[in-house]
């Protein structure tokens, strides 16, 4: 009879822990995104497109301790195009330097790099020229 009682009373326990992880669970989410974000702007107008340019590898990083990285492909790019990367890394995150490559779809080994140094204090979005890789 006791063990009944006992097996009730751990059956209940487990109904209140489950049905609060589960009312909770929506809010966990918040809780673990609270942490503050920066957020970088960086725009890349491309330079010296010739015409029928092949479409262009773009990528931009982010450097301290840690890198953030994001790549995109610039479809048929033509002199003054402008490409953006949105960053959102953590606040204390010092970041010092932008580094931003392009490579020819249909040719690889046309690839240029450029380094830029960042402000040590933030603002506005960052503007930055890349030359498409011809050589």
């Amino acid at each position: 009879m006791n063990e009944i009682k006992i097996s009730k009373l751990l059956a209940i326990i487990a109904v209140v822990f489950v049905s609060a992880a589960l009312v909770t669970l929506p809010y966990q989410s918040q809780v673990a995104n609270a942490a503050p974000m920066k957020r970088y702007q960086v725009y890349v107008t491309l330079t010296g497109v010739p015409a029928n340019a092949d479409n262009l590898v773009m990528n931009a990083t982010l450097n301290r301790a840690f890198t953030f990285n994001q790549e995109t492909t610039v479809s048929s790019p033509s002199e003054g195009d402008v490409v953006k990367f949105v960053f959102r890394v953590p606040s204390e995150t010092n970041i010092v330097d932008l580094v931003v490559c392009g490579a020819q779809q249909g040719n690889p080994e046309l690839v240029d790099c450029n380094l830029y140094s960042l402000p040590s204090k933030g603002g506005g979005p960052i503007r930055v020229n890349f030359a498409y890789p011809t050589s």
